[in-house]
């Protein structure tokens, strides 16, 4: 990452785009506190955030592509009872919004067998609600939509949003799905080679760079 500088609003959902190796993953690392920048630093709500900080870590939930926080050898259902005690969740409060994710992600079927055995469309499901469940003012999303048939894509997108919309947590989402991020996102940073390139609207970034097409002819002679 080279000089990078931008500043997310609580309640914004904003999307990261660029090439592979252009820096998406590595700066999600240094918004959870996975990774230490070199030079700069990271503030959060007025303070700067440091490795050993687990108070804002708990504020988070993070999924990284297919490398997520649930345990193979669990069922889903049990992992999510051993989340509850990590994260210290009120039982009630608990059991609640766990019925609510089951039904809008559509795990029923799911919960009582192994991790492992799932597929990875299935399991990226569970591990994004295992990401939900202690009510994090921040998600970070790398890739969450990896594996995803597209009606599975469509239903998870569908409820990332609708759960955004009523917690106002503030999203940040990496994908190569350009569909995705615009359907999810209101704001756009594309990063390349490590700089950001762009920090506008969706619609702006339409308007400015997608008024023209290029059609490039081949003859043979």
């Amino acid at each position: 990452l080279k000089d990078i500088s931008f500043s997310v609003r609580p309640g914004e959902r904003v999307g990261l785009i660029g090439l592979n190796g252009a820096g998406k993953s590595t700066l999600i690392k240094i918004l959870c506190g996975v990774l230490a920048p070199t030079q700069g630093h990271v503030e959060i709500d007025g303070h700067l955030l440091k490795a050993d900080q687990y108070d804002y870590k708990k504020r988070i939930g993070v999924l990284f592509g297919h490398r997520g926080q649930l345990w193979n050898d669990l069922t889903v259902r049990d992992s999510y009872d051993l989340l509850q005690k990590i994260y210290g969740i009120p039982i009630e409060q608990y059991k609640i919004d766990l019925q609510e994710y089951i039904e809008g992600f559509e795990l029923e079927k799911l919960l009582d067998v192994p991790l492992r055995k799932l597929s990875l469309g299935q399991r990226m499901k569970c591990e994004i609600v295992g990401c939900l469940l202690h009510g994090p003012e921040l998600l970070l999303l790398d890739e969450a939509t990896l594996g995803l048939d597209i009606f599975t894509r469509e239903l998870v997108l569908r409820e990332i949003k609708a759960i955004q919309s009523k917690t106002n947590m503030t999203l940040l989402f990496t994908s190569h799905n350009l569909d995705d991020v615009e359907n999810l996102c209101e704001r756009i940073l594309i990063l390349d080679k490590g700089q950001i390139l762009f920090d506008d609207s969706m619609l702006t970034l339409r308007q400015k760079y997608a008024g023209h097409y290029g059609l490039r002819v081949y003859i043979d002679k």
